[in-house]
Formats: C-alpha cells, structure tokens, sequence
C-alpha cells in the first residue's frame, strides 16, 4: 500500500517575548491552562498582539528566575505577526510532572519542548483557535529550505 501522507506542520501562536524565548533561550515548557494532544514538529508563531504591561511582566518573570532578560530585543523591535521558529513538542504535563520543575513553568499545564530553532521571520496571521493551527502553503514554501537544513519534515 501507499504511504500514509505526512502530516501537515501546524503553528502555534504565542506572545511576545515568549516566543522569543522558546526558540532563543532554551523555554522549555510553553504554559497553558489545559493539556493538549499535539505533538511533533510545530511552526512557533509571534501573535501580532503584545501590550507594554505584558512584556514588562515578561521581563520580571526572567530577572526572578535569573533568566537572560538581557538578552531581549528591545521591545520596539520584536518580531511580531509572523514565524519566528520551529519547535519540538513531546508532551502535554501537569504540575505533578517532574518538567514542571523547569524555571519557565508557571501552569497549571505546560507543552514540554525538547528542541527548538530560530527560522528566517515570515509575516502571516495567526488564530488562537485551533490552539495548533494550519500556516498557509506559502507560508511553508518560503520556509521550507530551512525546515529542510533542520531536518524537519516538511510535505
């Protein structure tokens, strides 16, 4: 029989600096308020949405855990309304979970990432439902050379 068709990459849309974080400093938990089942390779997209109190917040969250808040863009310039990277997911924790002792955890559920990558920022629009979200082909055309050099598989 034929192959099963590869699944299609999907996209989830976070916030600003978080994003940032996933695919710059090693955010190994993405917070939610539910468990998911998705898991596999997913398109890390920036929400065109960020409010000054949100990344002020952001930055004390860092600063308590001593994480790089240094290292932030200046929040004039954060990449928002597109894809910023790609990330693994392997699962979907509670707070009974020994990943839940990681200092990105804030809960009460978390997706656990095990491996994330900064791709070339591509502008597209994101929804928030679904939660992983289909990108448009021409999203995943002009960043499949680099999901490729990754190893990421991409239809």
């Amino acid at each position: 029989g034929a192959a099963p068709a590869m699944e299609q990459l999907r996209a989830l849309s976070v916030r600003q600096p978080w994003a940032h974080a996933i695919v710059h400093f090693g955010k190994d938990i993405e917070n939610r308020t539910r468990r998911f089942g998705h898991r596999g390779w997913t398109l890390i997209h920036a929400s065109g949405g960020m409010a000054a109190d949100e990344w002020e917040r952001a930055e004390d969250f860092l600063i308590d855990r001593g994480l790089p808040a240094n290292d932030l863009p200046d929040r004039k310039h954060v990449q928002l309304g597109g894809v910023v990277g790609v990330a693994r997911i392997v699962d979907s924790v509670g707070p009974e979970h020994p990943r839940a002792g990681s200092k990105w955890w804030m809960g009460p559920y978390g997706l656990v990432i095990d491996e994330a990558h900064a791709l070339p920022f591509t502008p597209c629009k994101g929804t928030v439902a679904p939660l992983f979200w289909l990108p448009p082909a021409d999203v995943l055309e002009a960043l499949a050379p680099a999901l490729r050099q990754l190893g990421v598989p991409v239809a």
